[in-house]
């Protein structure tokens, strides 16, 4: 998801001003995964800080739902949710704040899940 560091990868959070943004280090999350040895393929579009059921924003642009581009993909999560459907990657990290996870998981056909609180690095 476009909101977490992940080194050499643009993260701006779908913020225009922020677009060319490329972090120096990897957020925490990402550090476990690489650490299990995870295959990070980049990040994925989301709307401005994260904040809208839609997935469009000024620096990317409206993310497609894959099924019907006339349809939203949902969000904030809407670019991991279509990345998915479309089998750019077999899963993406998101965050489930306000159903950030589980509505783009429904709008493209996909399992939307949110584990315990405390129970992964925020941040």
């Amino acid at each position: 998801k476009g909101t977490g560091a992940v080194i050499d990868y643009p993260s701006g959070a779908g913020v225009g001003v922020l677009s060319g943004y490329t972090p120096l280090a990897d957020c925490a999350m990402v550090q476990r995964l690489r650490a299990a040895h995870a295959i990070v393929f980049g990040t994925t579009n989301v709307p401005e800080f994260a904040a809208s059921v839609n997935t469009a924003n000024p620096a990317s642009g409206q993310t497609r739902n894959p099924y019907d581009h006339a349809l939203s993909p949902g969000g904030s999560s809407g670019g991991a949710g279509s990345a998915v459907a479309m089998n750019l990657c077999p899963i993406a990290v998101t965050e489930d704040t306000g159903g950030s996870t589980r509505v783009p998981a429904l709008f493209n056909g996909l399992f939307g899940f949110d584990p315990c609180r405390n129970h992964y690095p925020n941040g």
